[in-house]
């Protein structure tokens, strides 16, 4: 291990910033053997942290694997309006029968071609409407399910218990659902895509499954010892903190401190990020 970290430190190796569970690997075994340890890491040169500022490390949760996957993420990728697109997946859904009878029965005026474009268009509302509110229940599932299975693994780390390993492997299993059934609509994006330009995206699919949105730059560590820039978390730590802060005397006011990663942003932007009931 010695002549590793000298290979390191004098290859000036730097290390990414990571968000997510403070350990990536386990062996998995239950009771008072199972272990936890961090073996997987990602390393940059000074050239590489110049070119990629914004590159940071995402611990995903472990559902199958005894290391848990590494997402590499450097910058929000750009969003640009995009063409409406009819999915094979979306004939399976159960609303779409319905979505489709409300749309063609409403009563519209003007010659035939002029009904059948306002269909049309009120059809593809419908649909574009309907999806955003599946894809973001999908999304909520899948972070959802993921912090269940990061709070789970600080529980066992804490005191193995058979209930809790179960529930474990249950929302491993629930997980993994929640992901076949994204990668179904990352697939037919993917199938679209290829048709239309070629072998020229072969790599696509991987991509879009690869691809995780950069939602904030602030990067959080935890009591447990994880780390996360997820807003849903922050906003309501952010107020019980300062809600501490301000309403005890000096002496406690350190004892608990909110501890902000190095490459953070000045604390001063927290307050972009605390619920508008505290700040209005």
């Amino acid at each position: 291990m010695d002549h590793f970290n000298s290979f390191i430190a004098n290859a000036s190796l730097l290390e990414v910033r990571f968000l997510g569970d403070q350990y990536t690997w386990c062996n998995n075994n239950a009771g008072p053997k199972r272990i936890w340890l961090r073996l997987d890491r990602l390393l940059t040169n000074f050239a590489g942290s110049l070119a990629f500022p914004n590159l940071k490390l995402i611990h995903k949760p472990r559902i199958l694997s005894d290391h848990c996957p590494l997402v590499a993420i450097n910058h929000e990728p750009s969003r640009f309006p995009r063409n409406f697109k009819f999915y094979r997946q979306w004939i399976q859904d159960e609303d779409f029968q319905t979505v489709i009878s409300r749309s063609w029965d409403t009563n519209t005026e003007g010659p035939p071609l002029v009904k059948l474009h306002k269909n049309l268009l009120r059809c593809k509302l419908s649909f574009s409407s309907l999806q955003k509110q599946k894809k973001e229940d999908l999304h909520n599932h899948i972070l959802g399910t993921s912090l269940q299975i990061q709070h789970l693994e600080v529980k066992l780390r804490t005191a193995f218990d058979k209930d809790s390993h179960s529930e474990l492997i249950n929302a491993q299993q629930l997980l993994t659902s929640f992901v076949i059934k994204e990668e179904g609509t990352l697939r037919d994006k993917a199938r679209v895509k290829w048709l239309s330009e070629g072998d020229r995206n072969t790599a696509y699919f991987h991509a879009c499954i690869k691809e995780k949105r950069n939602q904030m730059q602030l990067n959080f560590s935890l009591p447990d010892g994880s780390h996360t820039d997820n807003l849903d978390i922050l906003g309501p730590m952010a107020v019980e903190h300062f809600s501490q802060a301000l309403t005890s005397d000096i002496s406690s006011r350190f004892l608990h401190p909110l501890r902000f990663d190095e490459s953070s942003r000045q604390n001063s932007n927290l307050l972009d990020f605390i619920p508008t009931k505290v700040t209005t």
